[in-house]
């Protein structure tokens, strides 16, 4: 929940950007090697979805995401991708590990680079426990000491 409202907050307080990709051309997008670990496959699956629309996005969270509450999560999505124009994967950030990745991106709109962050559990079948944007400057081995 502590994510959840840090997700919230940055919402408010910063000009980010959305944690969907949908309205990206793919030909826009540069082909991100995800590493084969827990993280890496639910990052990977979770671009798919964004990729393919609202409706497979919001069956995959429905299927991962553990906290729930989807709809709130489309809406904010959707708020974030009008504002951002939509975001282009550009690395995986060297701090992640198995269960915690962060994925550096773009604005299409503004240029300002954002990390998507993704925490799943540690056992089978890994649901995502939190995720959300970060600047880029942000702290992200605080908040991976910080999540379970």
């Amino acid at each position: 929940m502590m994510f959840v409202r840090i997700f919230a907050a940055a919402l408010m307080l910063a000009p980010v950007a959305t944690a969907s990709l949908a309205q990206q051309p793919a030909a826009q997008a540069p082909a991100v090697a995800y590493p084969d670990t827990p993280a890496g496959r639910q990052m990977a699956a979770y671009q798919k979805a964004t990729l393919a629309g609202p409706k497979a996005l919001s069956d995959f969270l429905t299927a991962n995401y553990k906290p729930g509450n989807v709809p709130t999560m489309m809406e904010e999505m959707a708020m974030l991708e009008e504002r951002s124009g939509g975001l282009i994967p550009l690395s995986i950030d060297p701090r992640s590990t198995p269960t915690r990745i962060a994925l550096k991106v773009r604005s299409a709109n503004s240029g300002a680079e954002y990390l998507s962050i993704l925490v799943v559990e540690d056992a089978e079948p890994h649901k995502i426990t939190a995720m959300g944007m970060a600047s880029g400057g942000y702290d992200v081995e605080a908040f991976f000491k910080r999540t379970p």
